[in-house]
């Protein structure tokens, strides 16, 4: 073989090298979702109706397709938002106002279904009329 297909052949064995640079990644994205729920208290984010009400918090609890717990969350009244990160899925949740001993102050509302998508935030309005106080 002289030295300019030598040449020629390894150039070329070079090209089909780099060309052929395929990456596959075989590695499932589990990356998760998040819901964040937004509260009011009659339809405000006055944190005086926090303080009026005597409620701590806000207890939300999510449910997965079959209906089975994933997890209670708290989070301060007068924060009036939360972010739970999840699987995607889907979702049923429960939400209610509770006093700093986790006695229950307001009826439970059901919020509606949702779904979590991978990297996605999905935002979840719940309101609680003055009405739902005890």
């Amino acid at each position: 073989m002289s030295i300019v297909s030598s040449l020629r052949f390894a150039l070329a064995l070079g090209a089909l090298t780099l060309s052929s640079g395929c990456i596959i990644n075989t590695t499932p994205d589990n990356s998760p979702g998040s819901v964040a729920v937004d509260w009011t208290i009659n339809g405000s984010i006055d944190p005086n109706y926090c303080t009026l009400s005597s409620a701590a918090s806000l207890r939300l609890t999510i449910y997965d397709a079959r209906g089975s717990s994933t997890g209670s969350y708290d989070s301060a009244c007068t924060n009036f938002s939360m972010v739970v990160d999840l699987p995607p899925g889907t979702y049923s949740a429960d939400a209610l106002f509770v006093d700093s001993a986790g006695k229950a102050r307001t009826t439970t509302a059901n919020l509606a279904p949702f779904t979590v998508y991978r990297n996605r935030v999905t935002t979840i309005p719940a309101d609680f009329p003055t009405n739902s106080f005890f």
